[in-house]
């Protein structure tokens, strides 16, 4: 059965998710053959910047089967990794993320 919000998704990711339900993905294979598996939040943000590729690749080495993420879209419409709606916890600096476009050098 599929949740709130994805019957409006593409086709693929309704065939996606309709197998992740069904138990027949291989998400559903890793994570449902154990009673109890770790899941990072925002990876290993106690160790590394949240929402890093260092922090994600941290929690795996620690032995997460899992990473749950946040994201959020900019101004542009692009998505990014960051649980606050304002960058200011992480970075110091007081920024919507909505407010603001991706800017990729």
């Amino acid at each position: 059965m599929l949740q709130a919000g994805e019957a409006h998704a593409p086709a693929s990711t309704r065939a996606q998710l309709a197998a992740v339900h069904s138990g027949s993905s291989p998400a559903h294979q890793l994570l449902y053959k154990t009673d109890e598996f770790f899941i990072a939040h925002r990876g290993a943000g106690n160790i590394s910047p949240e929402h890093t590729p260092y922090a994600y690749a941290e929690s795996v080495r620690r032995g997460a089967l899992a990473v749950e993420i946040s994201v959020r879209t900019t101004s542009d419409g692009q998505f990014v990794c960051m649980h606050d709606a304002n960058i200011k916890r992480t970075t110091g600096a007081s920024m919507d993320v909505r407010g603001h476009t991706l800017e990729i050098p």
